[in-house]
C-alpha cells in the first residue's frame, strides 16, 4: 500500500431498484475488491492508488446504470476507529480463507473416496486436477484483496499445497495402475532381434 493505512476510501451510492441486477453487479464489483460496508451507509477500502482507480471504475460502472455516486478520501481522527476497520477488514477475509479450507477439505475427502474405491482414471485425475487449480485461483483472488495480510493466508496456502501432494501421489498410483503402465515397463513381445 502507497499511503498508512489510517487512510481510507469511502465510496457511497445509489441505483434504481429495478432492475435488481445492476445493484447486484455493483455488490460483487465491490466484494471482489474486498470493500466492507459500514452501517452508516459507506463502502470502505485501504486509500491506494490502484484501489482509487478501482472505485473510478465502480463510479462509472454505477453511473452507467444511471445512478449516482460519491466517493471520498478520509483519515482516522481517532486510532481506534483504524483499528476498528482493520478487523473489520481481517475478519472478512479470515470468513473467505474458512470457506477456501471447507472446500479444500471436501477436495480431501474425494482423493480419499477415489483412493478407496480404486477410481485410478485419466478423468478421475483431471476431475481432481480442476478442482484444486479452482482452489488454487480462489486462494489468490482472496490474497488480492487482503491488504492487511491475514495470518490465514499462509495456512490456507499450506492447505493447498499439501492438496498438491495429495494429487501427485494419486496422479503417480493412477499411472501404476493403468495399462499405459504396464506398456512402458513391459519387454519388447517381439524379442531382442525384431525389427533388424
Amino acid at each position: 500500500m502507497e499511503k498508512s493505512a489510517e487512510q481510507w476510501l469511502l465510496l457511497a451510492y445509489s441505483l434504481p431498484t429495478e432492475p435488481s441486477r445492476f445493484r447486484v453487479s455493483v455488490w460483487r464489483h465491490l466484494r471482489k475488491l474486498g470493500a466492507i460496508y459500514l452501517n452508516e451507509g459507506f463502502w470502505v477500502l485501504p486509500n491506494s492508488a490502484a484501489m482509487v482507480k478501482e472505485i473510478e471504475g465502480v463510479i462509472k460502472e454505477v453511473q452507467s446504470f444511471q445512478g449516482t455516486a460519491s466517493a471520498f478520501t478520509s483519515r482516522d481522527l481517532d486510532p481506534a476507529q483504524g483499528e476498528r476497520l482493520r478487523s473489520k477488514f481481517l475478519d472478512a477475509r479470515k470468513e473467505e480463507y474458512s470457506e477456501l479450507q471447507g472446500q479444500y477439505d471436501k477436495f480431501v475427502v474425494h482423493v480419499e473416496h477415489a483412493r478407496s474405491t480404486q477410481r485410478f482414471t485419466f478423468a478421475e485425475v483431471e476431475e481432481l486436477e480442476e478442482e484444486i487449480a479452482k482452489l488454487e485461483r480462489w486462494l489468490r483472488e482472496i490474497g488480492e484483496r487482503d491488504v492487511f495480510k491475514s495470518p490465514e493466508n499462509a495456512r490456507t496456502a499450506e492447505s493447498l499445497e499439501q492438496g498438491r501432494m495429495l494429487l501427485q501421489r494419486f496422479t503417480e498410483d493412477t499411472f501404476a495402475a493403468s495399462s499405459d503402465s504396464r506398456l512402458a515397463t513391459s519387454p519388447d513381445p517381439r524379442g531382442a532381434g525384431a525389427g533388424t
